[in-house]
């Protein structure tokens, strides 16, 4: 919790001023509470603000398009949380899980397959099948496999998470729909033209009546549907 009070405080504040503060009031609150040190060493304060510094960096190479360099941060990023927190610990498994995502985005496929399946266990284990950051990875690694053409793995993976969503937020939340366009794609892919048109007609009806006017998932799939020849 400490670290993401810190990344998020420093997000909002900038990096020297955002540090800065944080380092202060940490500093204040082992002077005034007798058992803080207990709880928050300098070499964990320390850990942590490397993690803070590795955060905003790897964020930083990201947005100016530099993705190797971000993934290498956050490579040395997901070390330091090993070590200091362990690999299953919430914040760790989120920085495996954008280690991931840059690796996709590099051209890294096999290695970002390898820990979006690492996260996906973790996050089974730790917090259950049934729960959005379980489910979003593995909707992740279903578009890593589908990358490299593995359809019947992508496919599998994205007909459980249909499944789960509905099951979590039910079967007209606007997550659901969406993963529910994901898959008739992958339908269509594989040519199970039939599957997708159904599934896509079907999303469309619920599309309508559950979200606002124009909205533009609902134009996906009519737009969808009129690709294939069928809107």
């Amino acid at each position: 919790m400490m670290i993401l009070f810190q990344v998020t405080f420093t997000a909002l504040t900038g990096y020297g001023l955002g540090v800065g503060l944080c380092t202060l009031s940490i500093a204040i609150a082992k002077l005034r509470l007798p058992d803080y040190a207990a709880m928050v060493t300098y070499l964990n304060l320390f850990l942590a603000l490397v993690t803070v510094v590795l955060i905003a960096a790897a964020a930083a190479y990201a947005a100016a398009g530099d993705v190797a360099a971000a993934r290498k941060l956050l490579a040395r990023n997901l070390t330091d949380r090993e070590r200091l927190h362990g690999p299953r610990d919430a914040q760790t498994m989120a920085t495996r899980d954008r280690l991931a995502a840059a690796c996709l985005a590099e051209g890294k496929i096999k290695d970002a397959i390898s820990h979006y399946k690492r996260v996906l266990s973790d996050r089974e284990k730790v917090l259950g099948r049934a729960h959005l950051d379980t489910i979003a990875t593995a909707a992740s690694l279903s578009a890593a496999y589908e990358a490299v053409g593995r359809m019947p793995a992508a496919m599998q993976l994205a007909e459980r998470c249909c499944a789960d969503s509905e099951q979590i937020l039910g079967p007209d939340h606007a997550d659901t729909l969406a993963r529910r366009v994901n898959l008739a794609h992958l339908y269509y892919r594989v040519g199970r033209v039939g599957d997708a048109v159904a599934l896509l007609h079907d999303t469309a009806v619920r599309c309508e009546r559950v979200l606002p006017h124009g909205d533009p998932l609902t134009k996906t799939v009519r737009q969808s549907l009129a690709n294939i020849g069928e809107g």
